[in-house]
């Protein structure tokens, strides 16, 4: 199920086998990590970074509810990711978790053996114009790896009662796993853009 009434990853919607491969081409790993609460998930997406910003390919990604779940549950499902990336994918060079949430992060920090930095929280227009930039001119790619993140492109829309191009927010979309996705290039949306 598509949402068509506007949907902000439509060229992806419309055609997404385009944007599979089996053979990603990356010169290192990033994941990012977006903190959910009562009412949204916990959710991680590892990316292929090209160093010429020529590709970004989305490699895995995963959505846990995060009701009922404490720090050391979040610890043990990030860990439990991060095993399953670098066993498919090879070593991650660097996590990138929301910045709101510092306590999880210094947990992160001591708990899952990889760097752990700050998101930037880039105005959410730039990352998705630079989302569907890559679509638009092939440069975008995607593993079968990406069950989460490919249900994500296909449900998020903007806000009707916005005159801005908002993204929803009202649950009715997954806009965590997006958050997690754009964490985890945001530092390089400058060069993804040229």
């Amino acid at each position: 199920w598509v949402v068509a009434e506007g949907a902000i990853y439509k060229i992806f919607a419309e055609n997404k086998e385009k944007y599979y491969t089996d053979k990603p081409d990356y010169d290192y790993i990033q994941v990012g990590v977006d903190f959910g609460g009562n009412k949204s998930a916990h959710t991680f997406v590892a990316s292929g970074i090209k160093k010429d910003g020529s590709k970004l390919t989305a490699l895995m990604s995963e959505r846990h509810e995060a009701k009922g779940l404490s720090p050391d549950d979040l610890y043990k499902l990030l860990n439990a990711f991060i095993a399953k990336v670098k066993n498919k994918y090879g070593d991650i060079y660097m996590l990138y978790a929301d910045c709101a949430e510092q306590t999880l992060i210094n947990g992160m920090r001591a708990n899952c053996g990889i760097s752990v930095r700050d998101s930037i929280k880039n105005p959410i227009i730039d990352r998705i114009r630079c989302t569907t930039g890559l679509m638009s001119s092939g440069r975008f790619f995607m593993t079968h790896d990406c069950v989460t993140l490919e249900k994500a492109f296909e449900s998020a829309v903007y806000d009707d009662k916005k005159l801005d191009d908002v993204r929803l927010d009202n649950g009715t979309s997954d806009i965590d796993t997006l958050d997690a996705f754009e964490y985890s290039f945001e530092r390089y949306i400058t060069k993804y853009t040229r």
